[in-house]
């Protein structure tokens, strides 16, 4: 799934002018955003999407062999890297930025 989400994510910014941006876990998104809005004209709606990757609880659920049901949960150890977005918008009302993050998509 997450090879599939990353694939359409880029594809529809691609087909709108919206900027995709790699980015280390410890960039500031919000600084990123702001010199994009100073460089670059901003619609409202979605402007920017930054991705990073960064270590994340992922859980390991195991089903039973019979009935199905869950019989154990654990958190994987080491936490793996996950892909974490950050999706940048501007409101039409207010004119004022919002960021919504999506974290836990693997790859």
């Amino acid at each position: 799934m997450a090879g599939r989400f990353s694939r359409r994510l880029r594809a529809y910014a691609e087909a709108h002018g919206i900027p995709v941006q790699d980015c280390t876990a410890n960039d500031e998104k919000w600084k990123i955003a702001q010199e994009h809005m100073s460089s670059h004209p901003v619609r409202t709606g979605l402007f920017m999407v930054l991705v990073s990757r960064a270590p994340a609880p992922v859980w390991e659920v195991k089903k039973a062999r019979q009935g199905g049901h869950i019989a154990t949960v654990a958190r994987k150890d080491p936490w793996p890297y996950l892909k974490h977005y950050s999706f940048h918008s501007m409101r039409q009302s207010n004119r004022r930025v919002d960021r919504t993050d999506r974290n836990g998509v693997g790859g």
